[in-house]
């Protein structure tokens, strides 16, 4: 691929940094054209300029969308990895927090690299829960971030000690806050969902209460009069079931309202188990939307996620 030509031969050069990865991302949009651009030793072309151009926030926000892309193949996931691609993608977010298009890729690949469950634990281990909270904190406004945050949360959060961290640290609030501030945008409603799914089909009386102390039974009501895919208007209606059950007493859960936009995330939690299902994110630089999704035998929804891609002018 041309871009990997010229990232090989031009590395140095700051915007054919910025251009190459960019272009890189908007191939690795399928698993035959991964294939062929780990082939071409794309993977080496990004982690090559991730590591040279660490003060340039363009070529760290589309060198990570490229690996989040790429990741999406098993195959190279683990090329990936090997290279130390989750060292550097908190090295990314812990130094640029304030770079939305940074912290909106680095989420995506959050997402794909955490679809694996040895990545979640590694990833959790690693500080990447506070970070991903921490960039929906900053960022509420960008949908983006927001819809990529609520999707690395949602595979995250299969993985107990994740899912237990996650509650502590606000998570539960963050996506129910997402949902109301990105109510029509198609992708924070499909991720915010299948994360609050996740919470919801745990045998834990608090995580329930939390949602509905967030307001969770209001946005999800408003959301199901919306003209949704099916999938996630099934999950909708999943949800807004089990928060309207009757729980077991249990002792009085106190409402934890979302960090205050800026600030660091708050903290009271509850206990966690595991879910069974998880998203992957597929992120391209370009233009359009698509996804897909499907249903888990528990009646809660889950499943493949598709890409949403989002624009290089």
């Amino acid at each position: 691929p041309p871009g990997c030509e010229a990232m090989r031969f031009q590395l140095k050069h700051p915007e054919v940094g910025e251009q190459g990865c960019a272009a890189i991302a908007n191939l690795a949009l399928n698993d035959e054209c991964r294939v062929a651009v780990a082939q071409a030793d794309g993977i080496k072309a990004c982690l090559a300029g991730l590591k040279m151009h660490l003060n340039h926030p363009g070529i760290q926000a589309y060198g990570l969308g490229a690996l989040g892309n790429l990741a999406a193949h098993e195959g190279n996931c683990i090329i990936i990895l090997q290279a130390g691609c989750i060292e550097m993608l908190v090295r990314v977010m812990q130094t640029w927090p304030d770079e939305a298009r940074v912290q909106h890729f680095a989420c995506m690949a959050v997402s794909n690299l955490g679809h694996d469950d040895s990545n979640k634990v590694q990833l959790g281990k690693v500080g990447v829960n506070r970070l991903v909270v921490g960039a929906m904190n900053r960022h509420r406004d960008h949908s983006g971030v927001q819809e990529q945050g609520c999707g690395a949360l949602a595979n995250l959060s299969i993985h107990a000690s994740n899912m237990n961290e996650i509650a502590q640290i606000g998570g539960i609030e963050m996506v129910v806050d997402a949902l109301k501030r990105h109510m029509q945008h198609p992708g924070v409603q499909e991720n915010a969902c299948f994360a609050l799914s996740k919470f919801i089909a745990m045998p834990n009386e608090a995580y329930r209460q939390r949602m509905r102390s967030a307001g969770a039974l209001e946005v999800l009501g408003e959301l199901g009069g919306l003209n949704l895919d099916f999938d996630v208007k099934l999950c909708v209606r999943v949800l807004l079931r089990r928060l309207n059950e009757q729980g077991p007493p249990v002792p009085p859960v106190q409402s934890q309202q979302p960090p205050q936009q800026g600030q660091g995330p708050a903290a009271p939690g509850a206990g966690a188990n595991s879910a069974a299902f998880g998203v992957r994110s597929q992120q391209g630089i370009g233009q359009g939307f698509s996804q897909g999704f499907g249903m888990r035998p528990n009646g809660v929804v889950g499943g493949q996620h598709g890409a949403a891609v989002v624009g290089l002018a």
